[in-house]
């Protein structure tokens, strides 16, 4: 993922703000 995405993980999912966290790491699997 980019730095883009991953600072808009970190407002929706602050848990999960993860570069390379794959999609199933995150809530709504986004």
């Amino acid at each position: 993922m980019t730095s883009t995405i991953a600072t808009g993980n970190k407002a929706m999912y602050p848990e999960n703000a993860v570069t390379t966290s794959p999609p199933t790491a995150t809530p709504m699997g986004h």
